[in-house]
């Protein structure tokens, strides 16, 4: 059986590289492309081409295929790195692998995050830090939804905003922070209703 190694996606031209690792990851089901033992064998490798990748897409497939082993020294040192990257994806890639491979470490992550200019990356956060610090997870989220407000990301922000605060984290304590987004956003979609009476149905 013949596994994807390192050198197969070295000799490819850049353009080609994200098409053939994104292949090699959805034919993984079939046990003809991924195989840990190798992967794990051919870390320097991998790991040379994620630190040498400029495109953001690939480096997220990359992290995606080494989320399959497990943790070294050299490896956690690279999702360090990379959970600063310029690229919204990479980082939140990075944050969740670093929130899997040491847990320990989840509060001073997720802490790091509340204010990270990605939305996404600030829920990771928050969703994390919640049990521990709700008034923390919550403010942060607080001073998302005004760091959008008025922008053309306004809307997309608060409809995530307020899902994320009633399918994940479900506390009625949120009503309060969710009835202030009234004075910074326009809610034409009704999303602040809709997320108040889905947490009152809870109490």
């Amino acid at each position: 059986m013949s596994f994807l190694r390192p050198a197969d996606l070295a000799s490819l031209p850049p353009g080609q590289r994200h098409d053939r690792l994104r292949r090699a990851l959805r034919a993984e089901t079939g046990g003809t492309e991924i195989d840990a033992p190798t992967l794990d064998a051919d870390l320097p490798g991998w790991l040379t081409l994620l630190r040498a990748s400029t495109d953001p897409a690939l480096t997220v497939l990359l992290l995606e295929l080494l989320d399959r082993i497990g943790s070294c020294p050299p490896l956690l040192a690279t999702l360090e790195k990379l959970r600063r990257s310029r690229s919204d994806s990479v980082r939140l890639e990075a944050l969740r692998q670093l929130l899997g491979r040491q847990p320990e470490r989840a509060i001073e992550l997720a802490g790091a995050h509340l204010d990270d200019p990605a939305l996404e990356v600030r829920l990771l956060a928050a969703r994390t830090l919640y049990s521990h610090d709700p008034h923390a997870a919550r403010a942060a989220l607080g001073r998302a939804i005004e760091d959008e407000s008025l922008g053309p990301r306004e809307m997309h922000a608060l409809e995530r905003v307020t899902e994320f605060l009633v399918e994940e984290i479900g506390d009625p304590a949120c009503i309060p922070l969710i009835e202030s987004f009234r004075e910074s956003c326009r809610d034409e979609e009704g999303f602040i209703d809709w997320a108040v009476q889905r947490l009152r149905d809870e109490c």
